[in-house]
């Protein structure tokens, strides 16, 4: 076999995988593009953060207290007849007021399920026609690791518990963890969870997760959902295009320097 036919079946070898490649994550990009613009109809949440310790909702009060010097440091939240405690699980600033002093690891959130637009959100809150919900979100580490290491890096085992403030003053509670919440990004479970957990950590911050939270903005949201194919396809555009350079390449005459 010549030079020139070995150069051409090198450059056919890579144009044929770079077109192959070009195939497929293009069909894979439209079909995750497509998932991704379906989802702009998903539920949107409008959140509301509570940084008083006392607070009405619902026509009920509520207050959130703070035992710090406890031996086990706690937090106690009263709805109505109910009473729910809670570990300290995160680190409070003494200098800031009221349920600021926990907000990096638990907070107090009204949150309302978007229809339409922000005028007829606001409108419907006025009226009564949209009732928000009340919950209270906290943060743990992972569970069965150093609080202060381990814990704390393994942020997909992370804990969330929620307590949800019922209209009948009861209060219903659940816990998930990063990693399940994570499948849920359109959930009012999700988007509390979101409220505090360190923005290096949520999902619109992390560049191989299609999700946006906060709004991440349309173009670099699109990007996100096209995961792997966005490179894939840049990769095999450049295959095809060197594999084009080289096979034709072979059919330009060579001319002598003497001639």
């Amino acid at each position: 076999m010549t030079r020139t036919k070995r150069t051409r079946l090198i450059g056919l070898a890579l144009l044929l995988t770079g077109a192959a490649l070009l195939a497929v994550s293009l069909l894979a990009m439209s079909q995750r593009l497509e998932g991704h613009y379906a989802e702009a109809d998903a539920p949107r949440w409008s959140v509301q953060p509570i940084f008083d310790q006392t607070f009405v909702h619902a026509g009920r009060k509520g207050a959130v207290h703070a035992a710090p010097e406890a031996a086990a440091p706690s937090i106690t939240i009263e709805w109505g007849e109910s009473s729910v405690r809670l570990p300290v699980t995160g680190r409070d600033d003494a200098r800031l007021p009221q349920l600021l002093q926990h907000q990096e690891w638990l907070r107090v959130l009204r949150l309302a399920e978007v229809k339409g637009d922000q005028k007829q959100l606001e409108e419907g809150l006025q009226s009564g026609a949209i009732v928000p919900r009340l919950v209270v979100v906290a943060r743990a580490p992972a569970p069965g690791h150093d609080p202060e290491t381990w814990g704390q890096a393994r942020y997909k085992d992370w804990k969330y518990t929620f307590l949800e403030l019922k209209a009948d003053g009861s209060i219903e509670r659940s816990e998930q963890n990063y990693r399940a919440l994570a499948n849920q990004p359109h959930t009012w479970e999700f988007v509390a969870a979101m409220n505090v957990t360190p923005s290096l950590h949520t999902p619109a911050m992390r560049a191989s997760s299609p999700m946006s939270y906060p709004n991440y903005g349309p173009i670099r949201s699109a990007i996100g959902a096209m995961g792997w194919t966005w490179p894939v396809a840049g990769l095999s555009v450049l295959l095809t295009s060197t594999g084009l350079l080289i096979v034709g390449s072979t059919f330009v005459a060579k001319v002598s320097r003497w001639e």
